[in-house]
């Protein structure tokens, strides 16, 4: 049935695997004998969107179900992972919704899962769906890139200095609140956090004025208690990061009232006791001009 060309019988298949990957262990089990993997992949290729849709479902129930059904689609049905993928820029909010929810949970876990989702291009997918999408999509897709930067250093690189990413995270912070659900802005804060502690990236957060837009969230006192304390935590989190090297050193200062002479004191003393970095003059130049520009308007 679900290999049949008529849309009806495609989508009734892909409903009827939706309601049987809900069940009990073995029944996912017997699923997997009888090869349901092949079956999602026909129908993320070449499905319906409603039933691609509900493929998508169906992945995301299966991987719920332990890491062995994960592992299963990595290492024999990377087709399904390239599918999700393309799925993120169709012209169904619901079904992007569903193919980030289901690479979300296969991204959970092991590093060699969220290496192959990145190697599958995911990211300039994450960002369109991220510029272009529904706050639902925006959470989802910000939720995605959150679970891709829970590994390795090297793949928060990737993550970060994909074109725009860090950027759009910054927009979400600045955005109206209509554009965004709160679950949403806590992952662009997680992702930003994630990238914070990355010496790497400091270029990258910089340009896009990340900590700035950090430091004005967690002082927002319109913004919901629990996202301006995320956002502190985000601010104060990278101890050795030239990011928070910076923001101690800099902007902290800039953003206080004239200070008495025991918070100079005490900054006297940060100062004297953090090594300096040689790019600290250029880091300093830099976030002190744009300071001096918004302090301006």
């Amino acid at each position: 049935m679900a290999k049949e060309r008529g849309t009806g019988g495609q989508e009734r298949a892909a409903c009827v695997l939706s309601s049987l990957a809900n069940g009990s262990t073995d029944r996912m089990q017997a699923l997997f004998q009888k090869g349901i993997f092949d079956l999602l992949d026909h129908l993320l290729k070449h499905g319906t969107l409603a039933a691609k849709e509900r493929a998508a479902c169906t992945v995301l129930s299966l991987g719920n179900a332990g890491n062995h059904m994960k592992q299963e689609v990595m290492n024999e049905h990377e087709d399904i992972v390239v599918s999700l993928v393309a799925l993120l820029k169709c012209s169904s909010p619901s079904t992007r919704s569903r193919a980030a929810d289901a690479l979300t949970c296969l991204a959970n876990g092991k590093d060699s899962r969220k290496a192959a989702i990145l190697e599958a291009r995911v990211m300039p997918a994450v960002v369109h769906m991220i510029k272009n999408g529904t706050p639902s999509c925006r959470e989802r897709a910000a939720g995605l890139m959150c679970s891709l930067c829970s590994g390795t250093v090297e793949q928060k690189v990737a993550v970060g200095r994909s074109p725009n990413v860090i950027c759009e995270m910054v927009q979400m912070l600045q955005a109206p609140a209509q554009d965004n659900t709160a679950p949403g802005l806590e992952n662009a804060v997680l992702a930003l956090q994630a990238f914070a502690k990355v010496p790497e990236l400091c270029e990258e957060m910089q340009t896009a004025k990340a900590v700035q837009a950090l430091q004005r969230l967690a002082g927002d006192l319109t913004a919901p208690q629990g996202l301006q304390k995320l956002a502190r935590m985000a601010w104060n989190s990278p101890l050795s990061s030239p990011v928070r090297l910076l923001s101690d050193r800099v902007f902290t200062p800039l953003l206080s009232p004239l200070g008495s002479s025991t918070s100079a004191a005490s900054n006297k003393s940060t100062r004297s006791s953090t090594p300096i970095s040689p790019n600290w003059v250029v880091n300093t130049l830099s976030v002190s001009s744009a300071y001096i520009e918004a302090s301006s308007l």
